[in-house]
Formats: structure tokens, sequence, C-alpha cells
């Protein structure tokens, strides 16, 4: 009556302190019978000393009993004591979203007495024809030593899996399984082992949150790259320190910058080559020095937030993003590849850095100078495969970084099956995103890549 006390105090505090789900379902087995609902399938099930007890003899003889509601989300946790097993691999397991009677298939956790083995504890499950699909393997921190009582759980919602020992994650997994819903089960494979106080509660998602996160990231697709186009500059303005930081934010992998030379041989990011549309200043940037540059207001044009916005130089550029975020440098002339060089080399950024240039020439060079860092040429239109590729031979790369207007499913198949890597620029529309995401683009340039980020990299659930 102590343990049912017990039992009953715990579930209070549950409601009370509201920190897990509605409870669906108990057993404790106080009353020293086989609950009604329970259905031994394989194996010998007895309840003894307030516990139900399952006994497989051999490693080749399974004991497996079912039980409980059908459910497709739930928490299912129980107390397990091994009392005895044939050798210290044998293994128990909670199964769950089973069928009816009990047969394949159906999902598992399962537990070997020595639990510190590195298969000692597995997210697996078990196929309609009978055989075991363990997808996740990890030894646990210490044996399941006999006659001791370990809490085991498991937290089940779509394909979204989390199995703990004593409230220790074991495993946080997306998984593709065979039942969306079933009822619950215990297993013993040459072992002997006690379970107890079993409860079901209703999945809520503000406690598995943390884990739900951990482990979209990890499903996430990593490619495509996204890009942010000049910057975030759908928020901030383009070729900017504002709107580099605006990409770093949301989150982009890589942010592209335009750079030209200035009349005394700096190097500084502009898109236009002349001031007038992006600035309070007129003419071409070559005509000026970096000081009369930095006399201009480059933000105000985008919004009085950004009033006072300077053009930055690339050295103020690849200083906000190193270690932070990947720089595409496009050269807008030809004649500075060795002055950018010379930055990227000056701030030990050749890991961190693309190049991109609409001119054979400049990428031809970059190619020579600096061979182990990616440089893509850009194509805006062409008449056939032929022309891009000979486009592709003349500046000596194989990165292919193509208007989308050039990409579908049969360009995408040509190109990559003759070693290109296809990028695509400037991909704003959502269907296209995906389009280009289906035709295997590896790196994607947009001027969202907020929207992009949540299109491309939201996981299934």
């Amino acid at each position: 009556m102590k343990k049912k006390a017990l039992l009953i105090l715990t579930l209070v505090l549950v409601f009370a302190l509201g920190v897990y789900g509605e409870v669906l379902y108990t057993q404790n087995f106080d009353d020293g019978k086989m609950p009604e609902d329970f259905r031994p399938i394989e194996g010998t099930w007895v309840v003894q000393d307030g516990r139900i007890i399952g006994d497989s003899p051999t490693g080749s003889i399974q004991g497996r009993v079912v039980f409980g509601p059908d459910l497709k989300d739930f928490v299912y946790s129980v107390d397990v004591t091994f009392l005895s097993a044939v050798n210290d691999s044998r293994w128990m397991s909670i199964f769950f979203r089973s069928t009816p009677t009990g047969m394949a298939p159906y999902h598992m956790f399962t537990i070997r007495q020595n639990a510190t083995a590195s298969n000692g504890t597995e997210l697996a499950f078990r196929h309609p024809n009978g055989n075991w699909d363990v997808r996740r393997t990890a030894a646990y921190k210490e044996r399941f030593a006999i006659g001791k009582t370990y809490r085991v759980k498991v937290a089940v919602t779509g394909n979204y899996y989390f199995y703990f020992i004593n409230d220790e994650l074991m495993f946080a997994a997306y998984e593709t399984g065979f039942r969306e819903s079933g009822i619950f089960g215990l297993h013993v494979n040459g072992c002997r082992v006690a379970f107890d106080n079993i409860v079901i509660e209703s999945y809520n998602s503000a406690d598995y949150k943390e884990f739900e996160e951990m482990v979209a990231k990890e499903i996430r697709p990593i490619l495509p790259r996204i890009v942010a186009h000049r910057g975030n500059s759908s928020v901030a303005p383009e070729n900017t320190l504002a709107a580099i930081q605006s990409a770093i934010d949301v989150g982009a992998d890589m942010v592209e910058i335009d750079v030209y030379p200035t009349k005394d041989g700096e190097i500084v990011l502009l898109h236009d080559g002349t001031l007038d549309r992006t600035t309070n200043g007129t003419g071409s940037v070559s005509n000026y020095t970096l000081a009369e540059l930095k006399e201009l207001d480059a933000g105000s044009w985008k919004s009085l937030r950004y009033r006072g916005e300077k053009i930055p130089t690339l050295r103020e550029a690849l200083e906000l993003a190193k270690d932070k975020i990947r720089v595409v440098i496009e050269l807008k002339t030809t004649g500075q590849e060795r002055k950018v060089l010379e930055i990227i080399d000056e701030l030990g950024m050749r890991d961190q850095v693309a190049i991109i240039s609409f001119h054979t020439t400049a990428v031809r060079t970059f190619r020579q100078i600096a061979p182990d860092i990616p440089a893509a040429i850009l194509i805006g239109s062409a008449s056939s495969y032929a022309q891009i590729e000979n486009i592709a031979k003349q500046a000596n790369t194989t990165i292919l970084d193509l208007s989308y207007s050039l990409i579908d499913k049969d360009s995408a198949v040509y190109f990559i099956e003759r070693g290109y890597s296809l990028w695509a620029w400037t991909v704003n529309n959502e269907a296209v995103m995906e389009r280009m995401a289906e035709c295997g683009v590896v790196v994607l340039t947009t001027d969202e890549p907020a929207a992009a980020l949540k299109l491309l990299r939201t996981s299934n659930k």
C-alpha cells in the first residue's frame, strides 16, 4: 500500500505542478492479479510482489506482453528491474505503437543488462517480417545492476522519439517508422525482468521543446547553402556593414558582396560602379579616394533608420564576417584580384570566402593565384549548354553560378553529370527556391535569406 500511496502522491504533484501532460493510463499491479487488458504473447508472465515479471529462459525465446490504449503521441514510462540474465548481453525493451495482436511491426527502446556496451541501449524497430532494425545505439553510464530499479521512458510525437533512463536523455531522433499509432508492450529476451509503476501520459510539446529543436536542427537539409545577396538587402541597405550584420542575424550561410577599387587603390563595397543609386554622391566610384567615399551616406536611400551608414571597405566587411559567416566576393572589375587576395590573406580567411565574377579573366586569375579558394563564373544568359561550358572553360572553373532561369531538371542533370557544381542567383520566389533545391543547386543567392531558410530548412514533422 505504501507503493500505491507514493504513486498517487506523485500523480497529484504532477497535476498540481503542471509539469507533464494528462495521465492517460496507469498500472502498478498492487492487487496481485494480471490486469484484464494485459495479453501475454510469448514467454512467461506473472504478477508477483506488486510487479509484473517477464521470464525468457534463453535468447532464442522471446517474452512479450501487450496492453493499454491505442495512441499516436504519448509519454510512456515504467520502472525496470533485472532479476537475472543468461548473460549480460541479454535485454529487455519497452515497445509501443504495436498492433493489437502484439505482432510486428512495432517500435522499441531496448536495453541490455550490460548497458555500458556500445550497443547497450538501442533505438530499434521490428519489421513486419519480424526482422530487427536497429537505427541507433548508445552506451549508458552504468550496467543495469541485478536487483536495481531504473526508470525508463519514451516520449513520442509524430516521427520524433526521445528515450530516457532515469531522466537522462539517451536518444533524440527523427525516424520514419512503420506505424503511426498503436498499443504498448513489454519485452524480455534471455532474462527475467520486473516491471512496475507504468504511466502513460499525453505528449506536451512544451516539456520537450528543447529536444524537438535539437532534432529539427539535425534533420534540416544542409543544401542548398543560403547566400544573402548584397547582405540582407531586403532589410538593410545593400553592401553595407548593417546588411552583413543582418545576414548574420538571420542565420544565412553566406553573404554576397560586390567590390570595386577606389581612385587610390582601396577595395570598397558597391554594386553599380556609380554612386548615384545607393549614396548621396554621384559619378563613378573610381573617381573618388577612400577618404572622399567615407564622407558619403550609403544608408538613407533605404531608410532613415540607416542614415549615416558608410560605404565599407572589403577589410571592414571581412573583419565583421570573420568566424561568423562565409563571404562570397563578386569582383566587379578585372585587375583587383591580387589586392583582394592580399586582404583575405592578411585576415587569414582563405577558408571563409569564395570568389564570383562575370569576368572570365578575373575568375581564371583567381584560380591561378589561389586555387584553394572556390571561384565561380557568373552567367546570366546563354543560347546553349555548350556555350555555358565554353565560358566555364575560359574561366578555368567547374563552378557555375547561373541565373535561375538557366536551370531546370534537364540542364541540372547535364551539368552535374559532367562534374559541374550548380549555384543559382537571385532567387526570391519560394516556388523557384524549391525548384532550385530539387534540381540539385548547392548554393542559392537571394534577397530574402530569412524566407529561404524558413522554406528550405524546415523539417518535415
